[in-house]
């Protein structure tokens, strides 16, 4: 369903909002449910540019939650 009309939207969001008060779910829970469809099937609807490709294997240069906690 949300494949169907999340086109009619400017936004995602506003597609999830309004076919989740049809359902009788939050628009969280679709939301949900919706990203563990696309991983199922092996759609994604991130654009490929905001994944990020190059991790450091030691993570040096992130802060990390043991980081923060020390400060």
């Amino acid at each position: 369903m949300l494949l169907d009309h999340k086109s009619e939207y400017d936004l995602e969001w506003a597609a999830m909002t309004a076919i989740a008060v049809k359902l009788g779910c939050t628009p969280e829970t679709l939301r949900q449910w919706f990203r563990q469809a696309e991983k199922d099937l092996g759609i994604f609807s991130i654009p490929v540019a905001h994944i990020e490709t190059e991790v450091e294997p030691n993570g040096a240069g992130h802060d990390s939650a043991g980081n923060r906690r020390r400060l």
